[in-house]
């Protein structure tokens, strides 16, 4: 298992002050641990900005307090900025002639012509990001994730967790597992959205290039380079926040495609197309995998509109009928539309098992939470290993047991509720005599059947309007 030199947080700068916050380390200071300081980059850090002078110099410092062995350049995809980003970033191109470039054009490109135009100029063996409103926080990052690239022969891929910051406050985010861990080709791509964060990712430049052009198209660009480069060696895990991911900065990446329905479907379409070529490329290979990954897509999107409508359900569930042919119809909202269809299916769902029959209700997730109401007197058990980890005994006087005493049962039916990764689940209790049911399954065909549809459509109308054209109450 690898470890860090040392944890070493770098005291970056909060804003632009001409005076005393930009280079803090010379040019001479930084090559002076570099074995080779005249020969071509071993890393490239590469960062694409626009308009973000409150927050460049905090990224340009992070990747300047870097400490390695080797020789890394710094190139920025400036994308012809209205504010300051420009000329704050001409200033650090004057200070580190021999480090930092400056990337540009005559006209705003827009983010992924920028990205496309910076990965071309790249020289280094190794590529990483970190997008201009972000920055990292570990002086030893590059260093340490070189390290594992190279102690990790078969692996293209190096990731770390990272924090979440939104005002003042910073959340430990992206923590994947307890301690280093090298995470196998299938369960990357089970775990891809979410777990290729764009700072936290160090991975071989050929790998980048060789989908380059798919980059332009992806919905995702760093998952498409993640999962690119775990085929076939897997991805390896360092277990240390090393990088700062800001929230709701204006024009972000969720700002611009996840603040409506119509961009939420638009996304999974994306998606859903991208690890279709992806499967193409692997040769039919990782199907289990990727249909695993396509479901916690739709779980991405699905279960924020479910959980925002919990507090309310018992009232809902008990009036559906009568709220649906009353109150709804389906030009007036589809997200109101699609969610009212989701909850139906629970609510049945939840009706159709209430017989008093003897349950073992696997995860206690949404949808658990959502169907426990209608059987919580035929549940015998809560199957959950993150609640027994935290201490938690019982909920709503109902046992509380790790997934390793479910398979001393027999003759139990099982209702397993996360809405991905159903046949790792059931494959722990192969040969015991247990039943399982899937109360998320049809939540995830509704979802496949609009993304589908969806894609197969070629006419030019909104999401929203063939959502209520494809999905019948």
């Amino acid at each position: 298992m690898l470890k860090l030199f040392l944890f070493e947080p770098i005291n970056t700068v909060r804003k632009y002050n001409k005076q005393n916050s930009m280079f803090e380390r010379s040019q001479t200071e930084i090559r002076s641990t570099w074995q080779n300081p005249h020969g071509p980059p071993v890393v490239s850090i590469t960062s694409v900005t626009y308009n973000h002078e409150k927050f460049i110099v905090e990224a340009m410092e992070s990747f300047l307090a870097q400490r390695t062995a080797f020789a890394f350049e710094i190139l920025i995809g400036e994308d012809c900025s209205t504010d300051n980003t420009g000329n704050i970033l001409a200033e650090y191109q004057k200070q580190y002639p021999d480090i930092v470039r400056v990337v540009s054009g005559k006209k705003n490109v827009g983010v992924k012509q920028n990205s496309h135009r910076l990965l071309q100029a790249v020289r280094g063996e190794y590529f990483t990001m970190c997008d201009g409103d972000d920055y990292w926080t570990n002086s030893h990052k590059v260093q340490a994730q070189v390290d594992a690239l190279q102690a990790q022969k078969k692996c293209n891929i190096c990731l770390h967790s990272i924090y979440q910051k939104l005002g003042n406050s910073l959340v430990l985010a992206g923590r994947h597992n307890t301690g280093d861990t090298h995470f196998s080709a299938e369960n990357a791509i089970r775990e891809s959205l979410g777990f290729f964060t764009c700072n936290s990712i160090m991975l071989k430049t050929d790998i980048a290039r060789s989908v380059q052009d798919l980059l332009l198209t992806a919905p995702h660009g760093d998952t498409l380079l993640g999962l690119s480069a775990s085929v076939p060696g897997g991805a390896y895990y360092i277990d240390t926040p090393m990088s700062v991911y800001r929230l709701n900065v204006e024009d972000s990446w969720t700002k611009r495609h996840f603040s409506n329905l119509e961009g939420k479907l638009n996304w999974l379409s994306g998606i859903f197309s991208m690890f279709t070529e992806l499967h193409q490329s692997w040769h039919g290979d990782y199907t289990n995998a990727i249909f695993d990954a396509k479901e916690k897509a739709c779980n991405y999107v699905l279960m924020p509109m479910v959980s925002s409508r919990m507090q309310s359900l018992a009232a809902f569930a008990g009036n559906l009928d009568r709220y649906v042919d009353k109150y709804l119809k389906p030009e007036d909202d589809v997200e109101e539309y699609l969610l009212t269809k989701l909850l139906s299916i629970l609510h049945q769902f939840g009706t159709d098992l209430s017989d008093k029959r003897q349950y073992a209700l696997y995860g206690f997730g949404t949808v658990a939470q959502l169907i426990l109401p209608y059987i919580s007197q035929s549940v015998l058990c809560i199957v959950d290993r993150a609640l027994v980890t935290e201490g938690i005994a019982e909920i709503q006087g109902i046992p509380v047991i790790a997934p390793a005493e479910l398979i001393e049962q027999r003759n139990m039916e099982v209702i397993i509720t996360p809405l991905y990764q159903r046949d790792v689940i059931q494959r722990q209790f192969v040969g015991k005599r247990l039943s399982f049911k899937f109360p998320a399954v049809p939540l995830i065909e509704l979802f496949k059947t609009v993304i589908e549809a969806t894609q197969k459509d070629q006419r030019k109308e909104s999401a929203s309007n063939r959502i209520t054209r494809i999905v019948d109450l």
